[in-house]
């Protein structure tokens, strides 16, 4: 019953957020905080990390990725690693970028892998030397 209860809550989220209805998403997955529901933390990240429906903050949005990335959410660590990449409100720090690219690819994540794969062919780039 709670699986089921579960599984239509995450649909009714969806068509509220597809509506574009922001106010009534926000809700949504506030309530899902409650629940430790990683799909919902990354939703709220990206809420605050946008500025849909609520006044943009990108701290907040880190918080809500982290989370997200804490309860196994693929998605959220490259979330993470774009902020540690760009320097996002926080300082830039390729190490821990490539960590949490490291981490969603692993997961499955395909930006994830994505993004791993230009930052190595970045990075191989700097360390061919001609001849």
């Amino acid at each position: 019953m709670n699986l089921i209860k579960n599984v239509s809550s995450y649909f009714e989220t969806l068509a509220t957020h597809a509506s574009k209805n922001y106010q009534r998403t926000r809700e949504h997955y506030t309530r899902a905080e409650k629940n430790a529901c990683a799909l919902k933390y990354y939703k709220l990240g990206l809420l605050y990390f946008d500025g849909n429906c609520v006044v943009q903050d990108r701290k907040i949005a880190f918080a809500y990725f982290l989370k997200a990335a804490k309860h196994g959410e693929a998605r959220a660590y490259c979330s993470l690693g774009l902020f540690y990449q760009y320097g996002c409100e926080r300082p830039q720090d390729i190490a821990r970028a490539k960590k949490c690219f490291e981490k969603g690819a692993a997961m499955g994540d395909a930006l994830a892998q994505v993004a791993l794969e230009r930052m190595l062919r970045k990075s191989a780039r700097y360390l061919i030397q001609p001849a």
